[in-house]
């Protein structure tokens, strides 16, 4: 009886231990894995949907995951701003997870709010930092205009840097 007890008890934690251990981990990222543009649904400051299928497809495609309160996303928002002559054939979507009024206020004080190709979104059901597995704000994700994925940027990127990775073709 007391084999019986101890199999029954080695076997119970044998499966308690077996439950412990998480899922196999794909060190690679989505986005290198899917080199196009991701399906997203986004929402804008103006309470309207951004997906996939409403950008230009001939345009290069940025994404900015940002942070309202991120000294280096307001220097990002801020250089952007200045070179807005530079980058009127791309498209800027800017992503956050906080709430919408805060994103609002963030896009009128970088003046980003008037130029019509800085979509500002949150993304309520967090796929994009998942997809990009963003670990630092603010993060920037190139998309060229044929919509292959170019380069991803932690901490930003300059606007030059930005213009230059756009513009590959040859991927």
């Amino acid at each position: 009886m007391r084999w019986i007890s101890l199999l029954c008890l080695l076997f119970f934690l044998h499966l308690t231990i077996h439950a412990q251990i998480p899922p196999e981990f794909d060190s690679i990222p989505p986005y290198k894995r899917n080199l196009q543009i991701p399906e997203f649904s986004l929402l804008k400051t103006d309470g309207n949907w951004l997906v996939k299928q409403q950008l230009s497809e001939a345009k290069p495609v940025v994404f900015v995951y940002f942070s309202p309160d991120c000294q280096h996303c307001k220097t990002e928002a801020k250089d952007l701003a200045a070179a807005k002559d530079s980058v009127t054939s791309f498209q800027f979507i800017w992503v956050s997870y906080h709430p919408i009024e805060r994103i609002r206020d963030f896009a009128q004080q970088s003046g980003l709010d008037k130029q019509a190709n800085h979509f500002f979104t949150r993304d309520p059901n967090y796929k994009i930092p998942s997809f990009f597995r963003v670990r630092f704000t603010p993060f920037v994700a190139v998309y060229n205009a044929k919509g292959r994925f170019v380069e991803a940027f932690e901490g930003g990127a300059d606007v030059p840097t930005i213009i230059a990775a756009a513009n590959r073709q040859n991927l």
